[in-house]
């Protein structure tokens, strides 16, 4: 093992190989008809279209609360408005029926009632979107040699708590972990300084003994190099030797520094870290 002490992860892409369709004008499709079956009326382009927009709301008042240039919604809240601003069908919940939840109404549900319609549309979303979500291979033998070598992991990753935690479960990742971070919790994401530094001072994280590894140069290396951390970097897309410096150009314009990764693990293997 090398002089770190403390390994912090990026989570899909460099853990975890997640696919999805959410481009896909059928995802989109079958979200609308889903808040169509909870009495919030949506064409299929309007989902997706008042889902961006409130988005980008939430982006922005996120942006001027916490005076940050990188915000990160919760989707759950997202989720949440989306039942408030769909058109309501009449009478769509018989009168007295307790056996389903009267999203028509919001006001009618209890706190606990609308955190679990929150929760199924969100692991509806993922589910309909998903492609492929496995642990790569090197990930649980990494972790595990880390964790009995005595060495610190965290977690810090650009996801939604709605969707990432569920899915860290079903890949069996969540033992491994001293700490984790994800930006819909922290309502900033890489690679914003601040993200990584609540991670730091959370736990009185050593700099100077402290390692980011992640696959994507200006989130995870720019990161990083705002924060004085040594940076490895996981090629798992795939990028030659001049799409990499193109990237690493881009990461420097970001940081405002020339610091390079201290490891450049072209051939994707996650096991080069040891």
């Amino acid at each position: 093992m090398n002089e770190y002490e403390t390994y912090i992860f990026d989570l899909y892409g460099t853990l975890i190989d997640v696919r999805t369709n959410e481009w896909s004008d059928a995802f989109w499709k079958k979200m609308a008809n889903l808040y169509s079956g909870l009495g919030a009326i949506y064409s299929d382009r309007g989902f997706k279209e008042e889902f961006n927009k409130v988005i980008k709301e939430q982006e922005e008042r996120i942006k001027k609360e916490e005076h940050i240039d990188y915000p990160e919604v919760d989707l759950g809240e997202t989720f949440k408005e989306l039942l408030f601003r769909g058109e309501k069908t009449e009478n769509f919940f018989e009168e007295g029926n307790t056996e389903y939840y009267p999203v028509r109404d919001l006001t009618l549900l209890s706190d606990k009632e609308l955190r679990a319609v929150i929760q199924v549309i969100g692991q509806s979303f993922r589910v309909i979107s998903r492609t492929k979500m496995k642990a790569y291979k090197d990930t649980i033998p990494v972790l595990s040699t880390l964790k009995k070598n005595g060495k610190k992991i965290y977690l810090l990753s650009n996801a939604q708590t709605i969707l990432t935690r569920p899915e860290m479960s079903l890949c069996g990742l969540m033992p491994y972990f001293d700490g984790i971070y994800i930006s819909s919790e922290q309502r900033v994401k890489k690679p914003d300084k601040e993200f990584m530094e609540k991670l730091i001072r959370e736990f009185s994280i050593k700099r100077e003994t402290a390692v980011m590894i992640g696959n994507d140069m200006v989130a995870d290396m720019g990161i990083a190099a705002k924060c004085g951390i040594d940076g490895m970097f996981v090629n798992t897309f795939g990028w030659d030797e001049k799409e990499t410096k193109l990237h690493m150009k881009e990461m420097w314009k970001e940081t405002g520094t020339r610091m390079k990764p201290v490891r450049m693990l072209m051939d994707g293997r996650l096991r080069g870290i040891l």
